[in-house]
């Protein structure tokens, strides 16, 4: 009885999502990550180059997610930012020493094929209904000597 019990619920809860994807993205979430990084030491006058790349845990198509950086502190003077898909890079020459923390913020947005319009005009995303976190944010440092 335990085991006809046990199915049944198992086979309702199948069929309650449409896909397997749906169903693994409820047992493993799906969430940014920051990689844990340091930051090379920069020198006063040199050029610096330097990046972090974002992912999206447990998919193994991560380059489909949007990704918005946004960063919180202060970079040495001379030392600028681009960002380019899930790509952060920090280059430029620094002009005074010093230890500078900032920290990153990041937010994804989910694939645009995962989005349909209801009858109401409303934005339904249907793939990712136990989608994890969508922001994270970690602190990094860039030494100047």
């Amino acid at each position: 009885m335990k085991t006809i019990s046990r199915n049944l619920i198992l086979l309702l809860v199948l069929v309650s999502f449409n896909s397997c994807s749906e169903l693994l993205d409820c047992i493993v979430r799906t969430e940014p990550v920051l990689p844990n990084k340091t930051l090379e030491i920069a020198t006063v006058g040199n050029n610096y180059n330097q990046y972090i790349i974002a992912e999206v845990k447990n998919d193994s198509n991560d380059d489909a997610y949007f990704y918005h950086f946004s960063i919180n502190g202060d970079l040495p003077a001379g030392i600028n930012y681009n960002i380019s898909d899930r790509r952060i890079s920090f280059y430029g020459v620094p002009t005074n020493p010093g230890t500078f923390r900032f920290t990153v913020l990041l937010t994804i947005d989910y694939p645009n094929d995962s989005y349909y319009e209801d009858n109401d005009g409303i934005f339904i995303d249907d793939n990712r209904i136990c989608f994890g976190d969508k922001r994270t944010s970690k602190t990094y440092e860039i030494k100047v000597q």
